[in-house]
């Protein structure tokens, strides 16, 4: 079942990295940014009701929720409107009320409320550094999280929007709500939290003794950095876990990419990728035109990206339910924003699924799984999520692929400047050896063209697609180093253009007995 994340006031959905890898092994995450938040777009008129309403219409049919702080307070807001649509809640560092009165003396006094909006309206900066430090003020973790937290890249905010925030969490009462809530819940206080006080664990328990309410000693407002594997465990343990999959041992020798500098790197290119697709969406297009027709089934795009073939995909499967998954979180984000269409938004790994054993019907790769370094762990997960006929249909690149950019570089030094990908033998044996049977493979050989050595760069790194491999040069390469690999492309130029090589392999293959 989707897990959805809301995060807090001055965060983005950035602040769930350290609880993604265990998260995903309970089910697929929907991480959200709130509307002006991160990337999502600001609402014309910001309140409870309209922020409500907008997270309504990204909300599965059925999901658990998972809130942080002004996140917390939403989800119990939306679980108390949609009982049938949110299976399960959790909140982190959320109150019931954020303000105290007298009826609710375990909240932030009014004075200091008032006085941290104020200081906000007129320094935001300030403000938010001081916010970092709030957080994990008390923790016992507290200075290497301060250290951690302030390399972080700050949220966006919109205009406006941080002030409207903050003045909707102030008016926020969710303790009728809360009192009538039949959604099973689990409410986890921080013992050192110096803005929603643990003391407040009583009151809540008291209001409704059907919901879990819990408090993690030595704890600040920063749950999810302060202690993400104590959290976890917790998780676990109200949450119906994904069955496990067994690891798949690593081939000795084998090149060891970095996926979470896979996952950054395209995030940061979400932006600029669509400028500088034209490969990518021409071999999506081929791709497309191979797929069977399908009916009432569960389509997986597995490496979406910005969701180019989401769209075609809808069309194409009639009364099917659609899941976009992508390792890279700002892909994910980019592509619920820029594509109109009802799909299940999932971050996810293709060597390490969070989907249950013979889920999938239909599962469409383009130019994704070439990033996976272990083919034999990659297509037995594939094999795994389908059932018997079931289909796997996806395009890759080949090791011909940049060959005149590998050559040009090997003449100038010894370090790994190109990716290395599969070939096609070691497919072939990885998809039998999974289980599939293939019914269709095609290699096609395209070639584009660049003005310069300095153009195709600027274009790989508009895509995100950085060298991944060990064995790199340790640092920044220098004007010399630069000037020969000129020299040594120079060689392949035609009609004063220089060609860069692409091998691209189709393949359509049904899981088998």
């Amino acid at each position: 079942m989707p897990i959805v994340l809301i995060h807090g006031w001055g965060n983005d959905s950035h602040c769930w990295q350290p609880l993604l890898p265990g998260l995903l092994q309970l089910g697929p995450v929907i991480a959200v940014d709130l509307p002006g938040f991160g990337e999502s777009q600001p609402l014309p008129v910001f309140n409870e009701s309209t922020l409500l309403d907008a997270l309504a219409d990204i909300l599965p049919d059925q999901c658990v929720l998972l809130g942080w702080s002004l996140g917390g307070m939403l989800a119990l807001a939306l679980a108390e409107r949609f009982p049938r649509r949110v299976q399960q809640l959790i909140t982190l560092a959320a109150n019931l009320k954020f303000v105290a009165d007298e009826c609710w003396p375990q909240a932030m006094a009014p004075a200091v409320n008032h006085a941290f909006n104020e200081a906000f309206a007129a320094s935001p900066d300030s403000t938010r550094k001081r916010f970092t430090s709030l957080i994990v003020q008390g923790d016992e973790q507290e200075r290497a999280l301060l250290k951690t937290l302030r390399q972080q890249a700050p949220a966006s905010m919109a205009p406006g929007v941080g002030e409207q925030a903050l003045a909707l969490l102030a008016s926020l009462d969710n303790r009728e709500t809360f009192a009538h809530l039949v959604v099973p819940g689990l409410h986890i206080l921080a013992e050192q939290d110096a803005l929603v006080p643990a003391a407040v664990a009583p009151q809540m328990q008291a209001l409704n003794a059907s919901q879990q309410v819990m408090v993690i000693d030595g704890a600040a407002h920063a749950l999810t950095w302060s202690c993400p594997k104590t959290l976890l465990q917790h998780l676990q343990r109200f949450l119906p876990a994904v069955p496990a999959v067994p690891a798949v041992p690593a081939v000795p020798g084998a090149a060891a990419r970095s996926k979470q500098r896979i996952a950054n790197a395209f995030s940061r290119a979400a932006g600029s990728y669509d400028s500088v697709a034209t490969l990518q969406r021409d071999v999506a297009d081929a791709l497309l035109a191979t797929l069977p027709s399908v009916d009432r089934a569960t389509l997986l795009d597995l490496g979406c990206g910005t969701g180019y073939c989401l769209p075609a995909l809808q069309r194409h499967a009639n009364n099917s339910r659609l899941l976009a998954a992508d390792l890279a979180l700002g892909m994910l984000q980019f592509a619920r924003q820029q594509r109109a269409v009802d799909a299940d938004w999932v971050v996810a790994d293709a060597e390490n699924l969070p989907f249950a054993d013979q889920s999938i019907d239909l599962v469409v790769s383009s130019l994704a799984l070439q990033w996976c370094e272990q083919p034999q762990q990659l297509f037995n997960e594939l094999r795994r999520v389908l059932p018997v006929g079931g289909r796997l249909h996806f395009s890759t690149l080949g090791p011909a692929t940049l060959k005149e950019l590998r050559a040009a570089w090997a003449s100038v030094d010894d370090y790994v400047h190109v990716n290395d990908f599969s070939d096609e033998a070691l497919l072939r044996t990885a998809l039998q050896q999974a289980g599939f049977v293939i019914d269709n493979w095609t290699t096609d050989i395209r070639t584009l063209w660049y003005g310069s050595v300095v153009e195709l760069s600027r274009g790989l790194k508009a895509l995100g697609a950085h060298n991944s491999n060990p064995g790199q040069s340790p640092g920044l390469t220098g004007r010399q180093s630069l000037r020969q690999l000129e020299a040594a492309y120079d060689i392949f130029r035609s009609d004063n253009l220089l060609p860069a090589t692409y091998e691209v392999f189709y393949i359509s293959a049904i899981a088998a007995n």
